[in-house]
């Protein structure tokens, strides 16, 4: 084991150089033991000692490493052997800042850890699909974002307020149009390695340069590593932006491991994965407190799970968490329906929809209001409309199928599947509308900045003015970007470019002796805030 006093030398380095006139003191040793603790070191590869002769050779000292990162390093690794009061003693050393942090809420968890009994608690939630990729800034698949929610972490995150908070830094600060990032200290992966600067800046370089989202990353510049902890980015005109998008989970951090996987600093760690289920197990190397629930299995046999529900959910509660919206996106490129066109196919796809059998389900909220009474006079249509159904909401597709073939509206129907659509991109497509569905904040700014960034909304809606406008507007305040953003999704709506249809909601099973669920964004659930009940 480290001698802990290794950190009181390197903060005392910190502080007088190379001046030792008061370290025996700081130690707490007498002239002779210093000596002998510091050979000692040298030996042990700590530190290189080159012991002062007379008046003409000075005492130098030199770190071979990082003290505070291999002294936390272990203390980490060996965490379920260490008291409380061992845990203290730690506590009480001269920790650099970015580390106390850390180091507190490993002994609060500590302090308060769950009956050993829950360690090989395990438990199954539904799971719409595999995602084809994990890596956050390679993929736009919701499924990819789910999964990733509870694997990977990011810079900034946003509060219950949807307020932007910095998670794995200790502070940001601006400097002109440079923005320096200080991440905290004691951050591990989960294979034990340590998150520093260079780990960021190769993440942030893969988003400008080699990402599905480099087009919103190029206002980010140049990228420079100060230190382990320190780095700072180029932002032109020192744009708002910025933040929002490095709080999203396209810019989560990650490393590769040997075999090429990507790994994350979260709560859980991708353990296996087939076409049918994602098995994610503990993070042990979590620096927040290890999660109760110790591996989930997300599968995507719904007979399955509700076969699981029926069998082990006894006594269980039923939160329900949002998934995703619905909604009939026009195409404002081709452009060729008018404002009655727009109206008279919103008021059919309403009738359709909200008269037929989705609507009778609990888990679908109907998102706009619709008046069944309502006549309007049928528009002249020169020309077949075109419309893409979503095989994922068979329903859905099939109520608005049948209602305009019942119409006097020519209709071509298109369907793709959904591997196919998401690599399609849409201004590309022969087509006048779109039924979607897009999992996205429902606060402003972060609604706007959701569809233009991860969204397939953006493929069409991405290169107009107003939308360049906003994600390239220098914000003075979070406020002036909620205000436009909500101003922009106003006017789209009120022009009938969109047809909000439902919210879709689903059910999460606890087993008895579970509970606490907290609902992420993007209809993900923190499944490592879930505690065992005492």
């Amino acid at each position: 084991m480290m001698d802990k006093r290794l950190l009181i030398l390197e903060r005392y380095l910190e502080k007088y150089g190379q001046d030792f006139t008061q370290l025996s003191d700081e130690l707490n040793v007498s002239s002779r033991q210093l000596s002998r603790i510091l050979r000692k070191w040298d030996e042990e590869g700590y530190i290189k000692y080159i012991p002062g002769h007379g008046r003409g050779v000075k005492t130098k000292i030199k770190l071979n490493m990082d003290i505070a990162r291999e002294l936390f390093n272990e203390m980490n690794k060996y965490r379920d052997e260490l008291s409380i009061e061992e845990f203290n003693r730690y506590l009480e050393l001269p920790w650099p800042v970015e580390y106390i942090e850390s180091i507190g809420k490993i002994i609060e968890y500590e302090r308060g850890q769950a009956p050993a009994a829950s360690n090989s608690m395990a438990m199954m939630d539904y799971l719409y699909k595999v995602p084809e990729t994990f890596i956050p800034a390679l993929s736009i698949e919701h499924a990819s974002t789910l999964v990733g929610l509870q694997v990977f972490e990011t810079l900034y995150r946003s509060d219950v307020n949807k307020e932007i908070k910095v998670h794995l830094l200790r502070y940001d600060e601006w400097r002109g149009d440079e923005l320096h990032l200080f991440l905290k200290g004691g951050i591990q992966f989960s294979d034990g390695g340590m998150l520093d600067s260079t780990h960021v800046k190769t993440v942030l370089e893969t988003l400008k340069n080699e990402s599905v989202y480099t087009e919103i990353f190029q206002l980010m510049g140049k990228v420079k590593v100060y230190d382990n902890l320190h780095l700072s980015l180029h932002v032109k005109g020192a744009s708002l932006m910025m933040k929002y998008y490095l709080a999203e989970p396209m810019s989560a951090i990650f490393k590769f491991d040997k075999n090429g996987r990507p790994m994350g600093t979260g709560p859980y760690k991708v353990e296996k994965y087939n076409s049918r289920s994602v098995i994610l197990s503990e993070n042990k190397h979590y620096t927040f407190g290890l999660p109760d629930v110790k591996r989930l299995h997300l599968i995507t046999n719904e007979s399955k799970i509700e076969k699981y529900q029926q069998n082990a959910f006894e006594g269980t509660y039923f939160p329900e968490i949002y998934m995703w919206n619905i909604f009939i996106l026009f195409n404002p490129l081709k452009n060729r329906l008018s404002f009655e066109q727009r109206s008279y196919l919103k008021q059919i796809c309403l009738d359709a929809t909200y008269n037929g059998s989705t609507s009778e389900n609990e888990l679908y909220r109907k998102a706009s209001a619709f008046t069944p009474e309502r006549r309007m006079i049928t528009p002249k249509f020169d020309f077949p409309i075109k419309l893409m159904l979503d095989r994922l909401n068979p329903s859905i597709s099939e109520d608005i199928r049948r209602r305009l073939s019942a119409s006097d509206i020519e209709v071509e129907f298109v369907e793709m599947d959904l591997h196919e659509y998401l690599e399609t991109d849409l201004k590309t497509l022969d087509v006048d509308m779109i039924l979607m569905k897009e999992s996205y904040h429902q606060s402003h700014p972060w609604q706007l900045i959701d569809l233009l960034t991860h969204c397939k909304f953006r493929e069409w809606y991405g290169g107009l003015e107003e939308m360049k406008g906003f994600l390239g507007m220098a914000h003075a305040n979070d406020e002036e970007a909620r205000d436009m953003s909500q101003r922009i999704l106003k006017h789209i709506n009120d022009s009938v470019y969109i047809v909000h249809l439902f919210k879709k909601y689903r059910k999460v099973f606890l087993p008895a002796g579970l509970k606490n669920i907290v609902e992420m964004d993007y209809g993900a659930v923190d499944y490592s805030s879930i505690i065992a009940a005492k």
